[in-house]
């Protein structure tokens, strides 16, 4: 087996099976390439055993770790950052959405704490605890060492059914054009800079301590990674129009979602037609303005008619307005070509799989909007 290299581990999640990138992968403790770097590096196995929660019962943290043999440029923090903003997103957006549409009936991760990187590791000899963060550059004995998960939040049980496979298969791609080359286009650039700003937006507001305004910092944040998204680079900017236009051109399937039928004000005087999805945005950009800029701002608007509160809404705008700006579009059946059964099924289970992400989004904003779920797509 080629080795890999651990390079952090995260106490809060716990993932099932591996979520894997060619060169870089989050791996339970039992995945054989945990196992091997172990058998290298026998105290790695004792340090993965030493994570305990606030009152001491035993946890096991997920381990983050690079192919060896993978390019010099993956190996840097960015990469790893950009790897566990991706992760974030396409496991975070679809748990908001299932809290939206289920009241919290169906447990899923949707607080991106799950996914924070311990600052304590193992250095490359395997000997002594490094860490090297904003707060402290230190090194501690392995064997004085307590782990513990964020107190206060529960660790995180990770399934490969909670994974955005779609969008996830295309932020790979991205995060090899991101990362493997010092000459980055800017759209790729922006991608991961909006996917850092969206992993900001999904943390806690806060503890015990947390106020009306933490929420109103996280609807901020939301409507900023959405506007990085679109902003053209040097010279161009980032508008809500241009949100909105992305919004519109979705492939949605509920036709509800298609229809430009929502007036939206387009100046003091004029309205423009736009679709749900869009009308949505305008009011949570409008609620991050009054925010930043210091205006009243009442409990009323954080939620919706029904209740639904913006911030859990926010999350599927965004994996929206993301995966339409990054092509990840449902497979085509193409008439007259040679039929081929292994490729139509592989069509097909594609198809399915971004249909069903597709629709979990979908009928959280439907519901959001208090519209019932559609059958007819």
């Amino acid at each position: 087996m080629e080795p890999w290299i651990p390079v952090a581990v995260l106490p809060n999640a716990s993932v099932r099976k591996p979520i894997a990138m060619d060169d870089i992968a989050l791996l339970p403790p039992t995945d054989p390439r945990v196992k091997a770097a172990g058998h290298r590096q026998p105290r790695l196995l004792n340090f993965i055993c030493r994570f305990s929660d606030a009152f001491g019962q035993k946890i096991e943290p997920s381990i983050l770790m690079i192919r060896e043999s993978a390019p010099p440029h993956f190996l840097g923090t960015s990469p790893v950052a950009g790897f566990r903003d991706a992760v974030s997103i396409s496991v975070i957006a679809g748990g908001r959405a299932v809290k939206v549409t289920h009241n919290s009936g169906m447990p899923r991760p949707i607080w991106a704490e799950c996914l924070s990187i311990y600052p304590w590791m193992l250095d490359k000899f395997g000997d002594d605890l490094t860490t090297n963060n904003s707060s402290m550059l230190g090194v501690h004995e392995l064997d004085l060492f307590h782990g513990q998960s964020v107190p206060g939040f529960t660790t995180a049980n990770i399934d490969q059914s909670d994974v955005d496979r779609p969008l996830f298969a295309e932020l790979s791609r991205r995060w090899v054009r991101r990362f493997g080359s010092e000459n980055v286009e800017w759209e790729d650039r922006a991608i991961f800079r909006s996917l850092n700003m969206a992993y900001q937006a999904s943390m806690m507001p806060g503890g015990q301590e947390a106020t009306f305004y933490d929420i109103g910092r996280l609807i901020t944040l939301w409507v900023s990674a959405m506007e990085i998204l679109i902003h053209a680079g040097t010279g161009g900017g980032a508008y809500k129009s241009g949100v909105m236009d992305l919004l519109d051109s979705a492939p949605w399937c509920d036709d509800r979602l298609k229809v430009l039928a929502h007036p939206v004000p387009k100046t003091k005087r004029t309205t423009q037609d736009r679709t749900l999805a869009s009308s949505v945005y305008f009011s949570i950009d409008a609620l991050r303005s009054d925010f930043m800029h210091g205006n009243d701002v009442t409990d009323e608007q954080l939620v919706t008619n029904n209740g639904t509160h913006l911030l859990h809404v926010a999350a599927s705008l965004y994996r929206t307005a993301l995966a339409t700006k990054i092509g990840v579009l449902p497979p085509v059946f193409e008439d007259g070509d040679d039929f081929d059964e292994v490729e139509f099924l592989d069509k097909f289970s594609a198809y399915s799989d971004w249909k069903d992400t597709q629709r979990r989004h979908e009928r959280a904003i439907l519901k959001a909007m208090a519209l019932p779920n559609s059958n007819n797509q």
